[in-house]
């Protein structure tokens, strides 16, 4: 396990809000933890993310214990190598896109490889020039109606393609290329004079016993060394423009949180997230406050995200689609407590529990009396229905998703009568109460109808009985 949570408990007074937690991550996976309000869920990520202490447990993130309550350890939340995406964004208002992604890493002192910046960026822009005709038709394609160069997107362009930091774009472009009489002549002077300086350096540490590899850390006796400091202005803007590629914000670094729609700013807090390479991501909440469509187009997005990063995934959602459509695997959680863990697509098909049922949607529910290895009698529905699945001795309930319900024109095994105590109308589909002969006071059975269309009347072609199939049954506790 990568990320690892055992015995964590976290009271406030006399209220637990993690009652004994314990579960692990595989890397590379994505967790969901689904419960309703107050159940402990946001209380998790942040105990993971160190914004919270735990009353007693042991957290670990890889080969390290970030916090034991035994052994007095509790590492400090920005030295945990942790992302947090909040529900609303947390964006500094006063600062721009690029001040807000890259805030974390201006802030970081520690022990980081000594780089040589200027020979990375000699390197850079040699390679650059070695296809002069490339590097004058980026800059060219920035010009406007008018012929104007709009210099803000000719640094975006040579960013992107030579993957080169502001500060390199900024010189690569003054050398002045496109403006040159001889564009071949000019591009190989300057080769030149780049090439020979970049000579001179590498022989300056080659006097000092040392060498760069290819990510220019200066290397000394076979190990790269080290020191403590911050990160360089080349290299907190490599790390911004590397995030805002992935994340397609590379446009909008000098605007304001205010000059971004919802989905823009998702976008800025997903690239702060990301920047300090996280070796776990922790998603809370991340699309409720989004409209229908920007939520539909933001999921989109934020599954391809995903896919490119490597790391542990935990995601806190009340929503079961998010849950379904992100998650390897699932918690579902109550007042604290783990109820069922394991994964999504099992866990819906099969929630084992009667809580489990509920918190993944489903509304159908009736306390069973057994009849045989594969029949019970739903006492709240007032049916005997056969199951697929046997029929132990300690299950009390049985369930089934209104969707899986089946219209029927004949009387049979697992069949009721329709009749429809009350009508719900949603976008897609009919909702009907069926009040049976023979239920239970109180009782009622969700039946979900798709419509065939916006005018489709919900009153018409309604079948005689409802046949609830056996292999859709599911036996609970």
């Amino acid at each position: 396990m990568y990320v690892e949570l055992k015995n964590i408990n976290k009271t406030y007074g006399d209220y637990k809000a993690s009652d004994n937690v314990s579960f692990g991550i595989e890397k590379g996976k994505l967790i969901g933890l689904l419960g309703p309000s107050g159940s402990g869920k946001t209380t998790i990520l942040r105990m993971i993310a160190g914004l919270e202490t735990p009353t007693s447990g042991q957290i670990k993130i890889g080969d390290r214990v970030v916090f034991d309550s035994e052994a007095g350890i509790n590492v400090p939340a920005n030295k945990r190598k942790v992302g947090f995406l909040f529900q609303n964004y947390a964006l500094w208002p006063n600062m721009t896109v690029y001040q807000n992604i890259s805030f974390g890493l201006g802030n970081i002192k520690e022990e980081l490889p000594v780089i040589d910046e200027e020979a990375k960026a000699l390197k850079s822009m040699i390679k650059a020039l070695e296809n002069p005709g490339e590097l004058v038709k980026l800059i060219e394609e920035c010009r406007d109606k008018k012929g104007k160069l709009d210099l803000d997107m000719v640094y975006l362009k040579l960013i992107d393609n030579y993957t080169i930091s502001i500060y390199t774009a900024k010189e690569l472009y003054n050398y002045k290329l496109h403006e040159a009489a001889d564009k071949e002549s000019a591009a190989k002077q300057k080769k030149q004079e780049l090439t020979a300086k970049l000579d001179s350096i590498l022989a300056g540490h080659k006097e000092k016993g040392e060498e760069l590899n290819e990510k220019f850390e200066v290397v000394s006796g076979g190990k790269v060394v080290t020191r403590v400091r911050k990160y360089s202005k080349e290299e907190i803007d490599l790390a911004v423009r590397r995030v805002s590629r992935i994340v397609k914000i590379g446009m909008f670094m000098n605007r304001y949180p205010a000059e971004l729609s919802g989905g823009q700013q998702q976008r800025v807090a997903l690239a702060r997230m990301m920047i300090g390479e996280p070796e776990a991501i922790l998603l809370d909440e991340p699309f409720s406050a989004l409209d229908g469509y920007l939520k539909d187009v933001l999921q989109k997005d934020m599954q391809e995200f995903l896919k490119q990063y490597q790391g542990d995934m935990l995601m806190v959602t009340h929503s079961r689609d998010e849950a379904f459509r992100f998650c390897n695997e699932l918690m579902l959680l109550k007042d604290g407590k783990t109820l069922i863990f394991g994964d999504t697509r099992k866990l819906f098909e099969q929630p084992q529990l009667l809580e489990a049922a509920r918190l993944t949607g489903c509304k159908n529910s009736s306390r069973i009396e057994r009849m045989g290895e594969y029949q019970v009698f739903a006492l709240d529905w007032g049916i005997s229905l056969r199951t697929e699945q046997k029929v132990e001795l300690d299950m009390t309930h049985i369930a089934i998703r209104g969707h899986w319900i089946r219209p029927s024109e004949k009387a049979g095994e697992n069949c009721l009568v329709f009749e429809a105590a009350e009508y719900v109308e949603t976008t897609f589909e009919h909702q009907y109460l069926v009040k049976s002969p023979g239920m239970e006071d109180g009782a009622v059975l969700w039946w979900m109808r798709p419509k065939k269309s916006f005018t489709d009347e919900h009153d018409k072609n309604l079948p005689k009985y409802l046949y609830l199939p056996p292999e859709h049954l599911m036996l609970l506790k």
